[in-house]
């Protein structure tokens, strides 16, 4: 399991999948999730409003990692069910690709957040 967490969730030298439970409300986030991210066990197992996704009517940014736990192909499909959705996907990223890959993703952030305050004035 230590792999996939290295591999899938944050892809830094110094994480440690080890530490992360101790800063979540652990019991809150089983009873919604599971106790982990790669099988869906809680009260969100067949939560679905992918057909209510055509409804949001703002600036929607998607961000995802390359090698994130949710696939790309599916963030890929729930940006296309947006209307005028962006999707950004950090090259190599893991779930916390904002931690592993700041500099992508604060970049595209803030180009995001330009066009859209454009768009408002």
């Amino acid at each position: 399991m230590v792999r996939l967490y290295r591999e899938n969730i944050e892809r830094t030298d110094t994480y440690d999948p080890d530490a992360g439970p101790d800063l979540l409300a652990t019991d809150v986030y089983n009873h919604f999730q599971g106790n982990n991210e790669f099988v869906v066990t809680g009260i969100l197992k067949d939560w679905n409003i992918r057909r209510r996704l055509g409804q949001v009517s703002v600036p929607m940014l998607l961000t995802t990692g390359e090698k994130d736990t949710m696939p790309v192909w599916s963030m890929k499909e729930t940006a296309k069910a947006i209307p005028g959705a962006e999707l950004f996907i950090n090259k190599d990223g893991g779930h916390h690709h904002a931690v592993d890959h700041p500099r992508p993703f604060y970049k595209n952030l803030s180009n995001f957040l330009t066009r859209v305050e454009k768009k408002d004035n």
